[in-house]
Order: C-alpha cells, then sequence, then structure tokens
C-alpha cells in the first residue's frame, strides 16, 4: 500500500532517485531545475496511480498517443515553460 511507512519511503527514494534527479541534472543545477522536476514527476506519478493502479476509467483505456497529446503540453511546461503566471 501506498500509505505505508516502508513503502512510502521506498517510493520517495525511487521517485527522488529515478526522476526528479535524473531530470534535474538534465535541467541544471539549483533548486529552479529540482523544483522543475518535482513537478514533472508528480504528473508522472498520478499519471502511473490513475491508470495503472486504481484503473480510473476513462483515463486507464485511453491511447497512449492521447495521453501524450493531453499531458505533453503541461509537462512541456513544467520543464522549460513559465512557472510565474
Amino acid at each position: 500500500m501506498i500509505g505505508s511507512r516502508r513503502t512510502s519511503s521506498l517510493l520517495i527514494g525511487f521517485v527522488s532517485r529515478e526522476i526528479v534527479h535524473r531530470i534535474g541534472d538534465r535541467l541544471g543545477d539549483g533548486a529552479q531545475a529540482q523544483h522543475r522536476a518535482a513537478l514533472v514527476a508528480s504528473q508522472v506519478i498520478g499519471l502511473i496511480v490513475t491508470r495503472y493502479v486504481i484503473e480510473l476509467e476513462p483515463l486507464a483505456s485511453t491511447s497512449v498517443d492521447q495521453v501524450v497529446a493531453d499531458l505533453g503540453p503541461t509537462i512541456q511546461r513544467y520543464l522549460t515553460g513559465d512557472l510565474t503566471a
């Protein structure tokens, strides 16, 4: 279960290491890059949980191409866009 202390600890380590740090390193040094990477991670993890863990429809059965089209602009904004708005 995601809410358990042990699982949460493992998940935080995985997300930090495999998503936030890898993306942040590519974006550059500093808090801004890590902030952007954490925003991307929030979208990716939310998508994984919604689509594959709880299988919330209609997202669970939406085509991959459509999911990319729907979420791509948001993730792109998190990576390179203006975050001050």
